[in-house]
């Protein structure tokens, strides 16, 4: 078992894939259905769809930066982990993403509106003084620097973690990015 936690992520910004690697170490059998899934071609072109079917573990609170609708809900929560979107860097990765994803990031407006949000929540947290980790976005993208970050992560929330386990779901997680980004690119 692990802490409760909250895992609070930008629309496209790996939240879910984040909360699936916490459930599939503190779940065997979870485990197995997500990496099921992940090798599975039907959900391809369906990311969100695919997400659906996971079911993730009790202890983790998943939200959208965008439904936490004051700033000062922030203070309930449990063992905050931020997937923070600060850099130029985080931003690209984003804006990349919403090429392949379906959802109303894809609106010029609402991701602005929403990126902006999600950077004033992180501003936020650093001046309240919430503790909360910080998982930087760029960091999905780097596998050294990803591992990394997942195994203070699991110090964090008193998680045990295989890094094998974590290699193998980050190792499909960008290829079934750049699968999506290969298919999207090729559809039009």
């Amino acid at each position: 078992m692990f802490d409760p936690c909250s895992i609070i992520y930008i629309s496209s910004g790996g939240g879910n894939f984040l909360a699936q690697i916490l459930t599939a170490h503190a779940d065997k059998e979870r485990m197995n259905q997500i990496l099921d899934t992940q090798n599975n071609n039907e959900y391809d072109g369906r990311w969100t769809t695919k997400e659906e079917v996971f079911k993730l573990h009790n202890n983790i609170d998943l939200g959208v930066s965008s439904n936490v609708t004051k700033f000062e809900h922030l203070h309930a929560k449990n063992n905050i982990i931020f997937i923070s979107a600060q850099t130029p860097e985080d931003k690209q990765r984003l804006e990349w993403r919403q090429t392949f994803l379906d959802n109303n990031m894809a609106d010029p407006l609402i991701f602005k509106v929403r990126y902006q949000y999600h950077y004033e929540m992180k501003n936020y947290l650093d001046r309240s003084g919430i503790p909360y980790f910080d998982m930087p976005l760029n960091y999905f993208f780097n596998k050294s620097l990803f591992l990394e970050k997942v195994s203070e992560l699991a110090d964090y929330i008193k998680l045990n973690v295989d890094q094998n386990l974590t290699k193998i779901m980050h190792q499909k997680w960008i290829e079934q990015n750049i699968k999506e980004f290969e298919r999207r690119k090729n559809d039009n």
